[in-house]
């Protein structure tokens, strides 16, 4: 790789940075001062933590169904506007901010345990790794599947053993799709495979 397209990936990474710590502030003054029940920024923000270079606009949170009416209550106590339900479970809304917020509600077992152990990130909630791996490949589509890939590929180690041990827990017919995952994820960057499950 050439030092020119280097500094151009790492110029675009801290770009992406830059957009997320904006989003993520946004998210505290939108999202975190109304919502008096647990949470989870999910979709493409938390994605973007855990892979560099995936942007987005939009904010998805996750809460738990038992505190779905509370969270609903919240958000028109603070302004914002219902632009109605999702057909994956949950609602559409526009914050006083114009931003777009999608609630997403899901009544998985594993959903209590990821709201119990959030990333914390600048006092925003984020899904952990292991857990927002768990709900990629629930919803199987080609985008999280591409999602997947990438963020394996950039894993730790550690991360990765964290991952492992959640997926084997709560989705164990899937573990062997994360583990090809992970080898097309490091092949795509480029990365020698290597066997270490």
């Amino acid at each position: 790789m050439s030092t020119t397209n280097s500094h151009n990936r790492s110029t675009q990474r801290d770009d992406d940075g830059v957009a997320r710590d904006a989003l993520v502030r946004s998210i505290r003054l939108a999202v975190a001062a109304p919502l008096t029940v647990p949470y989870l920024v999910v979709g493409g923000i938390a994605t973007s933590y855990y892979l560099p270079g995936r942007v987005t606009r939009d904010i998805d949170i996750l809460v738990h169904p038992s505190d779905a009416a509370q969270a609903t209550r919240d958000l028109m106590d603070a302004g914002s506007r219902l632009r109605g339900a999702l057909s994956i479970g949950g609602t559409a809304w526009t914050l006083p901010d114009g931003t777009g917020l999608d609630a997403l509600s899901q009544a998985s077992p594993w959903v209590r345990r990821a709201l119990a152990a959030p990333h914390l990130q600048d006092g925003v909630p984020l899904i952990d790794l292991p857990y927002l791996i768990v709900m990629k490949l629930a919803a199987g589509r080609a985008r999280d599947e591409l999602d997947v890939e990438g963020m394996l590929a950039y894993a730790s180690d550690d991360a990765l053993a964290d991952v492992r041990r959640v997926v084997a827990a709560e989705m164990p017919a899937r573990a062997q799709d994360m583990e090809s995952y992970l080898f097309i994820g490091r092949v795509e960057r480029g990365e020698q495979p290597r066997c270490d499950s």
